[in-house]
């Protein structure tokens, strides 16, 4: 199983990496023959979509020249995409959503088909938090229209008294081991 998740917190080490990072060992601890790769998009040059539509009617790729470009080759060859988010004005991280609107590059009928993916939010305020509902609801209509399939969810509030977020963390890694 090829493995790829998106960072889109600009904290390397911050609440949303923690729980990346425990999601991915349920994997790693509980499948064989994963390969991973995860990217910390708060490193990467990713410019906003121009609008251009070359993708679509012209070239037929993406004429931005950044590193989006060597991201298009890891979600192709992507099994399993991993959103990985803090929830910031109810929604996906800047760094994240700029990522997702370049996606619209891809062949939406070839490219996305029978992926699997799962999203893992963290967020201050309430739980339940309507940032993340929200946000949930949004990227199951995405995977519902490129034909992929919404495997879970995950999120973590950091409100939370440190031993409950300790316990809650421990879903994360078996809704890796359950893929």
């Amino acid at each position: 199983m090829k493995v790829f998740s998106v960072l889109g917190s600009p904290r390397r080490k911050g609440n949303t990496s923690v729980v990346l990072e425990r999601f991915l060992q349920g994997i790693r601890e509980n499948h064989v023959g994963v390969e991973e790769c995860v990217v910390f998009l708060h490193e990467k040059s990713i410019k906003p979509c121009m609008a251009c539509d070359s993708c679509k009617t012209g070239t037929k790729t993406c004429v931005v020249d950044d590193d989006m470009q060597r991201l298009y080759g890891e979600v192709k060859k992507a099994d399993l995409i991993v959103f990985a988010t803090p929830i910031y004005w109810w929604n996906m991280s800047s760094q994240l959503k700029t990522f997702l609107d370049r996606l619209y590059a891809l062949d939406y009928e070839n490219d996305f088909r029978n992926k699997r993916f799962v999203l893992l939010m963290t967020y201050g305020g309430e739980d339940p938090n309507s940032g993340a509902l929200l946000l949930e609801k949004s990227l199951r209509e995405v995977c519902e229209f490129l034909a992929m399939d919404f495997a879970g969810s995950f999120g973590l509030c950091s409100e939370n008294p440190s031993e409950q977020n300790d316990k809650l963390i421990e879903e994360a890694y078996k809704l890796g081991k359950k893929l």
